[in-house]
């Protein structure tokens, strides 16, 4: 998989870039999440999250497929780190099937490489202040964390992703 760094100066569209992360394991919620999933476009900085009882191939493949490629667009580009569910032959296949033209890994831990590593700085300061005294709440609010992301101006943009 190419790692040019001058497709970064061809980014022209939403969703054209996406990025996924995973944050996790938190305590189980009384819903049974332990796990959020953090998609975001590179374009216009939009989220979207996901909060998962289990962090399987299978479970971030059927939300990308459903609320993000079916709903935003299929990226051109795809980046990831390099754990197990994005490496699996069952990911790999399902982005081929989509026709996404470049996978990203990240080759380690890098937060300025991924994107969604600046979200997910921003969504673990955030969730606390919508936890009160119990932890297995912590899901319960993290769409209105998102869509309050969503709303603020980003520093980079000038705009609100939303």
């Amino acid at each position: 998989m190419e790692t040019n760094i001058y497709w970064l100066w061809l980014i022209n569209f939403p969703f054209q870039l996406i990025s996924a992360d995973l944050l996790g394991p938190y305590p189980r919620s009384k819903n049974g999440n332990q796990y959020l999933l953090v998609v975001v476009d590179w374009f216009t900085k939009f989220c979207v999250v996901h909060p998962m009882a289990k962090a399987t191939s299978r479970a971030i493949i059927k939300f990308l497929e459903n609320q993000v490629f079916l709903i935003y667009g299929v990226p051109q580009i795809f980046v990831c780190d390099n754990g197990p569910q994005f490496r699996s032959t069952e990911f790999q296949n399902i982005l081929r099937e989509y026709k996404v033209q470049k996978i990203w890994y990240n080759a380690r831990y890098h937060l300025q490489i991924n994107a969604t590593e600046r979200q997910n700085r921003v969504l673990v300061t955030a969730i606390p202040s919508y936890i009160t005294d119990n932890h297995k709440t912590w899901d319960v609010s993290i769409h209105k964390v998102a869509q309050a992301i969503r709303l603020a101006k980003h520093d980079v943009t000038g705009h609100s992703p939303a």
